[in-house]
């Protein structure tokens, strides 16, 4: 039976670091080096921006690499699918993709934004390239958080409004962003990048992710007709008319970064180290 060609993507929050501290567990990024030194195609799915994807992800990766050239093998897909990130012989290139907002519509967001001086000791401005998202403050509780979202949502909406754009709210922030982005769309980035960056045919997707959000990204690849694995990393109810049948869903064994960690300590490439 042949070998399956297998793609390894990953979510940020609560599959490379837990949701108490927002950084990468190392542990993870070595064994995500190690693949790549083994000349497996990985790719990072995720709505944070790409300053702090570069500066806490694909930095540390490069630097656990054996091989420099290694890195032609990561994608970042970030910010919902607005801008896919790929490295060409150690030159990064950022593309913007379909899924991402102009600079004027953004730069619309931060102006509403800026018009309310009396909230920044509860949010911030988080800067990104395709899309505009404003966070709550990490010492602001939730209670404080609510009517200020709740608020700035309703401003806009009104100024979006019959614009092919979509205000979306999440537990601790609210996203401005293209309807169509999110993690199917970063699917859709990885999936053009690997046909362009490689003539592998691959046929076996594992997508690590914490959420009904992340699963997602499974979905897409199952429905090109892949053999596609899901593992949840986090406490999720999958209901059963939610699943597509050409996903196999795996719960991880620990929550998180340990249970994405163990999944890949169980299932070793030749290089995989500490």
């Amino acid at each position: 039976m042949p070998t399956k060609q297998s793609v390894y993507i990953f979510d940020v929050d609560g599959v490379l670091n837990n949701l108490e501290i927002y950084q990468p567990d190392r542990r993870v990024l070595g064994q995500i080096a190690a693949l790549l030194d083994a000349e497996v195609f990985v790719a990072i799915n995720t709505g944070r921006g790409y300053d702090w994807v570069h500066n806490n992800v694909v930095q540390p990766l490069q630097r656990a690499l054996r091989t420099p050239e290694s890195a032609t093998r990561l994608f970042a897909a970030v910010e919902m699918g607005g801008l896919g990130v790929e490295f060409v012989h150690g030159i990064e290139r950022r593309i913007p993709s379909a899924f991402s907002l102009s600079q004027q519509q953004i730069a619309l967001v931060r102006h509403i934004f800026d018009q309310h001086p009396g909230y920044s000791n509860k949010i911030h401005w988080y800067e990104k390239e395709s899309m505009a998202t404003i966070d709550k403050n990490s010492d602001t509780t939730l209670d404080a958080f609510r009517p200020i979202q709740k608020k700035l949502t309703t401003i806009l909406q009104e100024a979006f409004k019959g614009q092919h754009v979509k205000v979306a709210n999440s537990n601790d922030a609210i996203d401005v962003q293209a309807p169509e982005a999110g993690k199917w769309a970063g699917a859709q980035l990885i999936y053009e990048w690997l046909r362009r960056a490689t003539n592998i045919q691959h046929d076996h997707f594992v997508c690590f992710g914490d959420s009904i959000v992340d699963y997602e990204m499974a979905r897409f690849f199952a429905e090109q007709s892949h053999d596609t694995v899901f593992v949840c990393t986090g406490p999720v109810f999958f209901e059963q008319s939610s699943l597509h049948p050409g996903v196999e869903l795996l719960k991880a064994q620990s929550p998180y970064n340990e249970g994405t960690y163990q999944y890949l300590r169980a299932h070793p490439t030749p290089t995989s180290f500490e």
